[in-house]
């Protein structure tokens, strides 16, 4: 097989099935890589923007079509925009419509999420991480596919401009829960094994046709670290009952911002590309939601403004099983890419795959953890296609033992990383 056809035989970050339906210690795939190099300037800064702006929109969104009563959403919006770009890469027609409307996705998309993608990279080592080490940061795409299947050479040659994605080549017709297993492994490699069994049973089989996989993970210290002495015992008032949590507490002067409707404050993590924004609603965080968007999500996160505030924040921990996305992206539009009538043939040509591609299932996992020294986070998305002043004002205090949000973000780009609806603890 020659380089040509091992380059039209993957795909990153999403497993594609017929409609007839770099790492650690991860497992040796077969392996080949495109003639065409990644492309490190193909983006202007309004490519950059759009991106984000999009980003954090999705992110709202589908934030609220997830909720439940008494359950947080923990999400990367950032993963999850990522997988579903590489699927839009392929996309063609009434599909590519679809993918616009619901992700706001447009010509800026693929070149901003490579420069997006190229900044991430570079915060690895620029602070110090939980345990002292240098800060750590990576994000992954991979493309497992078929091998023989005939990916269209222009979709593979997108991907690897702009995603950098390798192409590892599976046998999912002849032992589609073996690969399974060993993307699985991949993704646990990635995310320092904090996202195990992101592909459940059942979810690959012998229609699979390529796996697009993200990962995202991240440790990093906070720059001011929280006095693990001050942490207590405190009552945080869900939305099903009252819960004892270990709250944390931090007094100084910290980037501060308030409208009508919440009041929020950020805290970065150390080296300052990075940072957490926790945001408390003044009223209940169901009104919130329905105002909410990413205009004020911008405003409240992005604040430079120093305030004393008098800190309390409980400590997050969430390692949830992994959640399927197919309902909520149907429901907000993206119906006709899980259809019969997907059009995908930018992928590959029906006629010559004889069988056309439509996405069977896209599944999401997070971990998360909030604690006095800093934050550990990891999330993976796999998208299957089947086929300070002299004088101070009082401080403010902010005592969050109440539903609230969370969001971590890139501080340069503005990029929404992490978003956590908190509502039990």
């Amino acid at each position: 097989m020659n380089l040509r056809t091992l380059r039209l035989a993957a795909l990153p970050l999403l497993a594609l099935t017929a409609c007839a339906d770099d790492p650690v210690v991860a497992p040796d795939f077969e392996e080949a890589r495109s003639s065409l190099a990644r492309d490190a300037a193909s983006s202007k800064p309004e490519d950059v923007s759009a991106v984000v702006a999009a980003n954090s929109t999705f992110a709202l969104a589908l934030n609220r079509r997830l909720v439940k009563a008494g359950e947080n959403v923990v999400l990367s919006p950032a993963s999850i925009s990522s997988a579903l770009a590489m699927a839009y890469g392929g996309a063609q027609g009434e599909t590519a419509r679809a993918f616009e409307k619901v992700l706001g996705f447009d010509g800026h998309t693929h070149p901003g999420m490579n420069s997006i993608d190229l900044a991430l990279a570079t915060r690895a080592g620029d602070g110090r991480a939980v345990d002292g080490t240098p800060l750590k940061f990576a994000v992954n795409n991979a493309l497992f596919a078929q091998k023989g299947y005939p990916f269209k050479a222009t979709y593979l040659d997108l991907l690897a401009r702009n995603y950098g994605a390798g192409i590892k080549l599976a046998n999912f017709r002849g032992d589609p829960d073996g690969e399974r297993g060993r993307i699985n492994g991949f993704v646990a490699a990635k995310t320092e094994q904090k996202i195990k069994d992101l592909l459940p049973l059942g979810s690959i089989s012998t229609v699979t046709r390529a796996v697009l996989v993200n990962t995202v993970y991240m440790n990093a210290a906070w720059a001011t670290p929280f006095e693990a002495s001050l942490t207590e015992d405190s009552t945080f008032h869900g939305e099903l009952g009252a819960t004892t949590v270990k709250m944390m507490h931090r007094d100084g002067s910290l980037a501060y911002a308030a409208d009508g409707h919440a009041q929020a404050v950020t805290l970065p993590y150390d080296g300052g590309k990075l940072a957490l924004t926790a945001i408390l609603p003044r009223g209940d965080l169901a009104s919130f939601d329905s105002t909410f968007d990413a205009e004020e999500l911008d405003v409240l996160s992005r604040s430079t403004a120093a305030t004393q505030v008098s800190l309390r924040l409980p400590r997050i921990h969430s390692d949830g099983a992994a959640l399927s996305l197919a309902e909520p992206l149907e429901t907000l539009g993206l119906g006709v890419a899980f259809s019969g009538s997907a059009d995908f043939s930018g992928i590959a040509d029906p006629a010559i795959a004889e069988e056309t591609l439509r996405i069977g299932k896209v599944v999401h996992k997070v971990y998360l953890d909030v604690a006095e020294k800093g934050t550990e986070a990891a999330a993976a998305t796999a998208v299957v296609l089947d086929g300070t002043t002299a004088i101070q004002d009082p401080p403010k205090t902010m005592t969050f033992d109440r539903p609230f949000y969370v969001v971590i973000r890139d501080v340069p780009t503005g990029m929404v990383l992490f978003t956590a609806r908190i509502v039990k603890l």
